[in-house]
């Protein structure tokens, strides 16, 4: 397996960069003031040079105190130097921003789920939609994901084999995922401190390497 790579998946597919996916909604007519507005918000991000996080998790029908998740993980990753991208912080949520139509929140969240994260944290209950299709993108480009679920959730066998998972935290109480959160920042921090020239994606090529040479030595122990 290079090391370029996230994992050996079937066929590497490239992200689009900024710029063409600019051009892209500009020759299909889909550069709307919405979808604009999250463009211009990406750019000034991209100065900044810091790791973006796109943050999954349903939006449709929840309460509030379900979106101080978001919220909460948001305020985390950025207490570490991050952007962490919760879209219903940023102009996609189905009450606050109801004016927005079902393809600009397609685009929008395109935006920051594909061309601007290095990683996801993905809430996974209530179960909703809009993670599937997250979680599906982000193992077509190869994007790292972290998923944060209930102890007796039951999730689909697809849903919990994509290729890019890199951890899943299970709890019992939101602390515990917040808990773990810091815990996985501070790791991560460490490590960029020690890799500043290393793009975020290999601090998870090289946790993925090591489960696979631990497994290979537990069986080569087992033979």
């Amino acid at each position: 397996m290079k090391r370029t790579l996230f994992y050996d998946l079937p066929v590497k597919v490239k992200r689009p960069t900024l710029r063409q996916y600019e051009q892209w909604l500009k020759r299909n007519r889909r550069l709307t003031p919405a979808v604009a507005e999250a463009l211009a918000k990406a750019k000034k991000i991209k100065k900044l040079k810091v790791a973006v996080v796109y943050i999954a998790g349903k939006l449709t029908d929840v309460t509030s105190e379900e979106k101080a998740r978001y919220t909460r993980a948001s305020t985390i990753i950025e207490a570490f130097g991050m952007f962490g991208y919760a879209p219903h912080l940023h102009g996609t949520d189905p009450k606050t921003h109801s004016h927005v139509t079902p393809a600009e929140v397609r685009d929008i969240d395109y935006l920051w789920a594909v061309v601007m994260a290095d990683f996801h944290i993905n809430f996974l209950f209530p179960i909703a939609h809009g993670n599937a299709i997250e979680a599906g993108w982000a193992e077509a480009f190869g994007i790292p994901m972290i998923y944060c679920a209930v102890v007796d959730i039951s999730l689909s066998r697809l849903t919990k084999g994509l290729l890019t998972i890199d951890r899943t935290f299970l709890h019992v109480t939101l602390y515990t995922v917040y808990e773990n959160l810091k815990v996985f920042f501070q790791e991560f921090t460490a490590w960029q401190k020690r890799n500043k020239s290393k793009k975020v994606v290999e601090f998870f090529v090289e946790r993925k390497l090591e489960e696979r040479k631990k497994i290979t030595l537990l069986q080569t122990a087992h033979a």
